[in-house]
């Protein structure tokens, strides 16, 4: 079985973490949320934290990111890209012109211009 990199796992769930959090405002798992979140800063396995809200680890067959299993899916931009502020791993986000600097979900530290 291949494994995904915690560089690649930390990407996925950063840019997910916005969608994440909507989806469970309100409920018990916000809590459970805002310490995954708070652990996984820390450096604890992103696969291992992610089973704590019901979410499968990313796998080979399975695309990488949570929000398929939202209805959400990513499309091509020819907007710039902007990368992780602290290089901690692999997001990359795609800002449309006049639109709102993206963020990083786990520092709130906005992204940086990429290459």
């Amino acid at each position: 079985m291949t494994t995904i990199d915690r560089e690649t796992q930390l990407a996925s769930f950063c840019s997910e973490l916005p969608v994440l959090s909507r989806a469970v405002d309100g409920t018990a798992l916000a809590a459970v949320l805002e310490d995954v979140k708070r652990r996984i800063e820390a450096g604890a396995d992103v696969a291992a934290e992610l089973t704590r809200l019901g979410i499968p680890s990313a796998s080979p067959s399975r695309e990488p990111g949570y929000s398929g299993a939202l209805g959400r899916r990513r499309t091509w931009s020819a907007a710039p890209e902007y990368v992780c502020p602290a290089g901690l791993c692999h997001r990359a986000e795609h800002r449309e012109p006049g639109g709102p600097m993206p963020q990083c979900a786990l520092t709130s530290a906005p992204l940086r211009p990429g290459p």
